[in-house]
């Protein structure tokens, strides 16, 4: 009998596979029903307004708190909100930190608080000591001297470390310039503006931002009415606000007349951050609103986006191209349009972005395109109903934001109406060209000739300069600063000498280091070995297993993460042959060498030495030593990705200084390396090179 069903259900899939045309592509189904409640609302006493979303499927509850302040300048200030997010939520005036988490952590809840709210769920039946806990970390919070100190420190070391970073310099600067100085959205937090910050100045904060008058709080999940307003007036219902915030009238960014380039000069880049922007007033009430999400999603929406298909995988430029139009109803709507290219191709990417835009106005959208969107915004949108804080968001946006209240119930529907002619329409008003503001953050020595004859719709751009800081500057130049009595060949033989001697830095044969590191919670173990015949491991573990590792002799180089292998040509293979001797500077030919110039590594400044095409080394002008290496590496012919690694703390071991700090820093991540012990001339078996 079993084998009759087997060979039913067989023929069953072979008759229906006959029956599909796979020339053709699917027909969309039908638009989901989207079965969002109405919330349930009530108000306390003291002014909160509480709204509820029913859902007794999961017995789970989630809370959200909202406190409905528009932004606000901080000014002199800058970062007072930042450090107050970072110190409330941990525990309060009642319950240390510590026991606070255990408690919140064996119910396996969570427990947010931020400068503007806070968040809470748990399972029901831990829910109502779970809401306390939230309220009283909310209501009562625990700011000490101490740990104000504490996250001050991390804020300004978070500062220092980001000061020269591109990607940081360049969001900097966009939205200082995008939005204006006078705007919470255009300042910026910098190291004056945190060490104006005082304990009392949180506090202040504090009693002006919790403002119960504007404070919702809005529940989802297993909880009834009668369970809300309970809970809401015995842990909520004490709060007041004796001297509430009182928002200022915001500045209206203004947008440029005609496209312009903003240079942002960073000598240190490697590619271009590519940001255009646009600023606009658009409530969600809007009848274009669903038009204008729709286009943008053609735009730059993903990986199937125009974007991303001109400037990836059609030139090349890129590892990938966005544009985003976010809804603001507390300050202004900005559309952007953000890439990363490789220098070459900076002026081109910067054209065919302008050409994308225009392009949406001139030639209509197709069919296949339109059915693409709808189908990706019928999938996320279902998706994203799974998570509570999406239904509480919803929910409170409908009422803040004074939405229909089947605004989200009939957001599908609403996405499938739109039309080809829409498109076009709302690209002529929404998404205009001629006065996009174009911020390029890069090598100017690379590429500001280029950004400085770009010719788009028979119009030369305008271009306008800038520091890293967003000050306005003269055209830079580029020459270098001269050596003034130094050399390529001089600086290295005064590194050499810094820390050893050549002569007792050639007696060592090979050298043997251990690191530890801490990333993400894992413990690291490194270990590297070099010899004097070319040959190096760098091997990296967390507990027994091996994490990676990399080899370099006379035959090959190669990297290995988790048992992958892929072998390094190029000039990649290069670089890496030249560090796999023990004091590569013995070995390196000055003449061959490229001086850049001074630049600035950390507080000090340094010889910037070119020493290949992906190699670059900072020698410190006042103690020789190494203090900075970047190396750069091509991915899939586009992407550049660089890692950089800061030498600190030099100690002697047996005679001669070695770091006993790396500072390593790849795609916005940091990791501290400490080394924990380190030989020279151990015997060494080749198969560790294996």
């Amino acid at each position: 009998m079993k084998k009759i069903l087997i060979l039913i259900a067989l023929f069953g899939c072979a008759h229906l596979s006959a029956q599909i045309d796979r020339s053709k592509m699917p027909e969309p189904g039908p638009t989901p029903e989207i079965n969002i409640g109405d919330p349930q609302k009530f108000n306390t006493d003291n002014g909160i307004t509480v709204l509820l979303v029913e859902n007794n499927k999961l017995p789970r509850v989630s809370v959200n708190l909202r406190i409905d302040n528009k932004p606000q300048p901080e000014g002199e200030k800058a970062g007072v909100s930042s450090l107050l997010g970072s110190l409330l939520g941990k525990g309060s005036a009642n319950i240390p930190m510590e026991e606070f988490y255990d408690e919140v952590d064996f119910m396996g809840a969570s427990v947010n608080v931020s400068a503007s709210g806070g968040s809470a769920n748990s399972l029901t039946r831990y829910f109502p000591r779970v809401f306390e806990l939230f309220a009283d970390a909310a209501l009562n919070p625990n700011f000490t001297q101490e740990e104000f100190e504490k996250e001050r420190d991390e804020l300004l070391s978070g500062l220092k470390t980001a000061e020269n970073s591109v990607t940081a310099a360049a969001s900097r600067v966009g939205d200082l310039i995008t939005f204006g100085p006078d705007h919470p959205y255009g300042e910026y937090v910098s190291e004056e503006t945190v060490n104006n910050v005082s304990l009392d100045d949180i506090e202040e904060l504090y009693k002006r931002n919790f403002n119960v008058n504007k404070a919702y709080l809005v529940f989802v999940g297993n909880i009834t009415v009668e369970e809300a307003k309970q809970l809401t007036n015995q842990h909520f219902g004490s709060w007041t606000t004796p001297n509430p915030y009182v928002p200022q009238p915001l500045p209206t960014p203004e947008n440029p007349t005609a496209p312009v380039i903003e240079f942002v000069d960073m000598p240190n880049a490697v590619q271009s951050e590519i940001f255009v922007s646009y600023t606009d007033e658009i409530a969600k009430t809007n009848p274009d609103y669903f038009a204008i999400l729709t286009t943008n999603q053609i735009l730059g929406g993903g990986a199937e986006a125009r974007l991303f298909l001109n400037l990836r995988e059609d030139k090349g430029y890129t590892y990938g191209a966005y544009s985003f139009y976010e809804f603001d109803h507390d300050a202004v709507e900005t559309f952007s349009a953000s890439t990363s290219v490789r220098n070459l191709v900076t002026d081109s990417a910067v054209v065919q972005i302008l050409y994308e835009l225009d392009k949406l106005k001139t030639q209509p959208v197709s069919i296949e395109e339109l059915d693409l969107v709808r189908s990706k915004y019928m999938g996320s949108f279902v998706r994203s109903l799974e998570n509570p804080s999406t239904i509480a968001n919803y929910a409170y946006q409908i009422i803040t934001e004074g939405l229909p209240p089947d605004f989200y119930r009939t957001f599908l529907q609403n996405i499938e109406n739109v039309s080809v002619e829409d498109v076009r329409r709302v690209a002529q008003t929404y998404f205009p060209s001629q006065n996009a503001r174009v911020i390029v953050t890069g090598k100017g020595a690379d590429i500001l000739e280029d950004l400085e004859n770009i010719v788009f719709n028979d119009i030369k751009l305008g271009i306008n300069y800038y520091d890293k800081w967003g000050n306005s500057i003269p055209r830079p130049t580029y020459e270098p600063v001269p050596l003034e009595g130094v050399s390529t060949a001089s600086i290295i033989d005064s590194y050499i000498e810094a820390i050893g001697g050549r002569q007792k830095l050639e007696t060592i044969k090979t050298s043997k280091y251990h690191f530890k590191a801490e990333f993400q919670g894992a413990l690291l173990d490194t270990e590297v070995i070099k010899s004097t015949e070319g040959k190096s491991l760098t091997k990296t573990s967390m507990g027994q297993m091996v994490f990676s590792k990399s080899v370099v002799t006379d035959e090959q180089v190669y990297n290995e993460i988790q048992g992958q292998r892929k072998y390094v040509e190029g000039a990649e293979k290069e670089s890496s042959r030249i560090h796999s001797y023990p004091f590569p500077e013995l070995n390196l030919d000055a003449d061959s060498l490229q001086y850049v110039g001074i630049t600035d590594v950390g507080d000090d400044q340094a010889y910037e030495i070119k020493i290949s095409d992906n190699l670059t080394h900072f020698y410190d002008t006042d103690t020789h030593l190494l203090t900075q290496m970047r190396t750069t590496t091509q991915i899939e012919g586009s992407q550049i990705t660089e890692v950089t690694i800061r030498f600190i703390d030099y100690k002697a071991v047996d005679g001669i200084l070695i770091p006993h700090v790396m500072l390593i820093n790849q795609m916005g991540l940091d990791i501290e390396f400490n080394l924990t012990g380190a030989a020279f001339n151990t015997e060494l078996d080749d198969s560790v090179f294996e």
